[in-house]
């Protein structure tokens, strides 16, 4: 790699500037460098960095910018097309800080970086003397909402500071953060040295401090603070609305407060945690997994099952580790579980520890929620344990769980025994007792057991059978959501292994699958022989890889499922039309017959011209006439009517069918269309 002088000159430390060698071997990545990216900055037209060099370019072309905020809008956009290396190997603590390039941050951001998917890789940064109101990380800090950073990955990367707001991706944040992801180390410090008296307040392995909503991000690098307050596997100090979709493995630690997710928050203004999940260990006087300490907030589908460990020394703190959080002010949590060990131990003081909180305000409510963990508090004063919160009794506790037997002296919710967690039990009655209900999920004897209950939809759902009082997976009918649904809807799946079913709805298009990841109902394809598609759903390629029974599929003419079985000559495509298309009408529920009606001009788009077969099915019993060249330049050609007896012994409650062959001239293949419905040859309903 070519190392560059100029640009940004190294803020070397104070004690060591005047060691030459180390001003000689040193270097700053923000060089002035000739490669300038193409593109013009623009929404439009990003700049588009693929090289290194580029990137260099682009780090001193927004430092030097003197544009305003607004004009920075239009002029500061830029996309990486390739994963840039700025140092080769993986950066840390022990990297020699004479053998590599130094990383400046890009400062007071105010446009879209967009990585598209692509990491930076090899980013060294210990650079003490950065502005501390602007932030440390990859990017300085962004200046408004509408900044944005999404589809980054930094990774193999070390990040340390003085700096208040210190954070792989960014270190103080006012924009929007989605989709990144962190692999990489953030140190928080602070100096001991004379004459320096700074340090890192927030550390946060996406970012040290926003404002503004932080989603789909990921962290697996280890963040501590011991210079400050406050760390978190996402971000230190949270003021946004929104964190969606985001979890942390990485292991956290700071001098005070730490978490998965965020380690602190105090607004007035109503937060949403969903979808988020922490695996980390946790390590600090006051932690969660998730969060720490929040106001107005709500909690909901989320969990922990890394260690949470809070120490202290203080005769003036307690420790206090919680499962999900550690204080709930003004707290909902909802459809939330811990499976990590909580701990809390305090030499000289006070200790408590929750499996879901450790602090239960009194106008906290914690509902649905379960800890399957053990718990320990240790304090030379007060100390006390509960598996859903370690003290505090006036908030509300509803329909939550813990081992019967293992109950401490805090809050434990409902004691239930051991076997329950594991054979459905506590999943249903985590589903407010609703057979079959969608938030939570167990495999019991379909699939790879679990001995738990989880909000992964993947798994299956779990049903109630009164009369045996028993809990199982097995049903004629099972549901569930398959993929995310690209533009803003899931598309949702209903087997009915009964009839063979396969019905598949819901608006948008199905997340793609691979030739290794198999579809949620590939282990069904035995059941399989029918599939029904909406007019809406988009189904993607390997969507039914392995299911080989498949004989009919009934989908829209215009439907984009359409075009997935085309090339499948085995599978009969029906296709679906309105039902004013073939009307049943005239029923004589005494003779039990009734009078069929065709419409031809629904047929083949602008109408078609001849219908080779038409054929009415009752209850799977071929029952009606066929129509061969029939075309509808006759008189009276625009409909067909015909009349269909049902036979003795057919029951009163029919499916009947209607199946249309339609072509628009007596060569042309054809295409077969389908209508039905469900009458009542009683009643006529």
């Amino acid at each position: 790699m070519e190392e560059k002088l100029g640009g940004n000159a190294l803020k070397l430390h104070f004690l060591l500037a005047a060691t030459l060698l180390f001003m000689v071997m040193c270097f700053t990545s923000s060089a002035f460098a000739d490669d300038q990216p193409s593109g013009t900055g623009t929404v439009e037209d990003p700049y588009q960095i693929g090289t290194l060099d580029e990137l260099y370019w682009f780090v001193d072309y927004v430092n030097a910018s003197t544009l305003t905020d607004d004009e920075k809008l239009n002029a500061h956009n830029a996309v990486l097309t390739a994963d840039i290396v700025v140092n080769n190997g993986v950066m840390s603590g022990e990297t020699n800080p004479s053998r590599v390039v130094h990383w400046t941050s890009i400062k007071n951001y105010n446009a879209v970086f967009d990585g598209q998917g692509h990491t930076i890789s090899g980013i060294y940064f210990d650079d003490y003397y950065t502005d501390t109101l602007g932030g440390a990380g990859f990017i300085s800090n962004t200046k408004s909402e509408s900044a944005e950073i999404k589809n980054l990955g930094i990774i193999n990367s070390y990040f340390t500071s003085y700096n208040v707001y210190l954070g792989s991706i960014c270190g103080r944040n006012y924009g929007r953060i989605e989709n990144c992801y962190s692999n990489s180390t953030v140190y928080g410090t602070e100096s001991d040295e004379q004459f320096i008296s700074r340090k890192t307040d927030y550390a946060g392995g996406i970012c040290g401090y926003s404002t503004n909503n932080i989603i789909s991000c990921y962290n697996m690098g280890n963040v501590s603070n011991s210079g400050g307050d406050y760390a978190a596997g996402i971000c230190a100090y949270y003021m946004g609305t929104e964190i969606i979709d985001c979890y942390n493995t990485g292991n956290i630690s700071s001098k005070r407060y730490a978490a998965g997710i965020f380690a602190y928050r105090n607004s007035s203004q109503i937060n949403t945690v969903e979808y988020c999940y922490n695996t980390g260990n946790i390590t600090g006087t006051h932690i969660g997994g998730i969060t720490a300490v929040s106001t107005d907030t709500m909690i909901r589908y989320c969990y922990n099952l890394g260690d949470i460990e809070s120490n202290s020394s203080s005769t003036s703190t307690a420790a206090g580790a919680g499962g999900i959080s550690y204080n709930s002010p003004d707290f909902t949590i909802e459809n939330c579980y811990n499976q990590g060990y909580i701990s809390a131990k305090s030499t000289q003081g006070s200790a408590y520890a929750g499996g879901i909180v450790c602090n239960l305000a009194s106008s906290a409510v914690i509902e649905n929620c379960y800890n399957y963990s053990g718990l320990l508090a240790s304090g030379t004063t007060a100390r006390a344990a509960g598996h859903i919160a370690g003290y505090g009794s006036s908030g509300t506790v509803i329909n939550c769980y813990s081992r019967e037997g293992s109950t401490v002296s805090g809050v434990n919710g409902t004691p239930i025994e051991v076997e329950a967690f594991s054979n459905g039990e506590v999943t249903y009655l985590l589903n407010e007792s609703v057979s079959g209900g969608t938030t939570w999920y167990q495999n019991i004897d379909l699939g790879e057991a679990d001995a738990l209950p989880t909000l992964d939809n993947s798994h299956y759902r779990v049903y109630y059978d009164a009369s045996t009082d028993t809990y199982s997976n097995s049903t004629d009918v099972m549901s569930g959501i398959c993929g995310g649904g690209r533009y803003g809807v899931n598309i949702l799946y209903l087997l009915n292994t009964a009839t063979q079913t396969l019905e598949i709805t819901g608006s948008g298009e199905m997340a793609d699958y691979t030739e290794d990841t198999a579809a949620p109902w590939a282990e069904y394809s035995t059941y399989i022989k029918y599939i029904v598609v909406s007019e809406s759903a988009q189904l993607d390629d390997h969507a039914f890889d392995g299911c080989n029974g498949i004989e009919v599929v009934y989908c829209y003419e215009s439907s984009p499922a359409d075009e997935y079985f085309s090339g499948d000559s085995s599978i009969t495509r029906k296709y679906v039309v309105d039902e004013n298309t073939l009307k049943i009408a005239d029923l004589d529920t005494e003779a039990r017959t009734f009078t069929v009606t065709v419409n031809t001009e629904e047929f083949g788009g602008t109408g078609a011209k001849y219908l080779d077969e038409v054929k009415v099915i009752v209850n799977n019993n071929d029952e009606g006439m066929g129509v061969t060249n029939y075309s509808d330049d006759e008189t009276d050609s625009k409909y067909i009517n015909f009349d269909v007896s049902c036979t003795e012994g057919t029951e009163d409650i029919v499916e009947i069918r209607g199946e249309v062959i339609a072509k628009n001239s007596p060569e042309d293949e054809g295409l077969l269309y389908y209508v039905t419905d469900i009458y009542d040859l009683s009643t006529g309903a």
